[in-house]
């Protein structure tokens, strides 16, 4: 950048301008970063929200998804964009197959911004072996 002097019409100064700038800010607005689904039925979906908050003038686009390839946790929406000043709801889905704690990590990729993991948890029971037919109608040879 070069200023001129006024007054002094044949000088130009050079000056050098030094400037940070920073993406969208994002939070989310879950105590300790951990969604606790508490014991929940196997073979049942079980559905918790988080709420993104975007507190930047600028929009935020993220991708989410989990540390486990093939999770028993799911975010409904893995990706899109926070608009300035605004919040997103995000359900995330549980499936238990199995009667144990599950556990994972969801990362949330904010473009240009810091990455928000937050921990996931479920205690599962009930029974896993189901029969969809009517009991009644079963002929047990009596």
């Amino acid at each position: 950048m070069r200023i001129e002097i006024l007054g002094n019409e044949n000088r130009q100064t050079n000056i050098h301008i030094v400037a940070l700038s920073r993406g969208p800010e994002v939070e989310i607005d879950l105590p300790g970063l951990e969604l606790d689904f508490g014991t929940i039925r196997v073979l049942e979906d079980v559905s918790k929200t988080v709420s993104l908050i975007n507190k930047s003038k600028i929009p935020a686009i993220f991708h989410a998804f989990t540390r486990e390839p093939n999770s028993w946790f799911v975010p409904k929406q893995k990706k899109g964009q926070i608009n300035p000043n605004a919040s997103l709801q995000i359900d995330i889905i549980c499936h238990a197959d199995d009667t144990r704690t599950y556990t994972d990590k969801l990362h949330f990729m904010i473009n240009e911004s810091e990455s928000i993991d937050i921990s996931l948890i479920a205690r599962a029971g009930g029974d896993t072996i189901y029969d969809l037919s009517k009991l009644a109608d079963i002929d047990f040879g009596t």
